[in-house]
């Protein structure tokens, strides 16, 4: 009796297999994808803020130069820049969206909805 406790003690494979659990190391693969989907979605996350961010920029670039700016070939130019840029983030906030939902499931389908 002693000689199997002492077996089992040094084995845990063996101890594993008899208490139905799985052997130690066995969940290490899903605790390495677990980490690797929190990395991905804190980088899409990171990625969309900023596109979010450089947008609402633009917009608000683009509202205080047409209210404060007198009319000028200058203002039309600026004002049209930063609508471009505007667009561009916007575009750029989608992208990001639909390139994680494909590469990464639907894990992110609700952010932006």
């Amino acid at each position: 009796m002693n000689e199997k406790l002492m077996q089992r003690s040094r084995d845990p494979n063996a101890r594993a297999a008899e208490g139905g659990l799985a052997p130690p190391g066995a969940s290490n693969g899903a605790a390495a994808a677990r980490m690797a989907n929190v990395a991905m979605t804190a980088q899409v996350q990171f990625a969309y803020t900023c596109a979010v961010a450089a947008r609402d920029s633009a917009a608000r670039a683009a509202d205080y130069i047409e209210k404060a700016w007198p009319e000028t070939p200058l203002r039309s130019v600026v004002v049209a820049a930063c609508r471009a840029q505007l667009r561009k983030s916007d575009d750029t906030a989608r992208r990001i969206l639909r390139h994680a939902r494909e590469r990464c499931g639907l894990a992110f389908a609700r952010i932006g909805a």
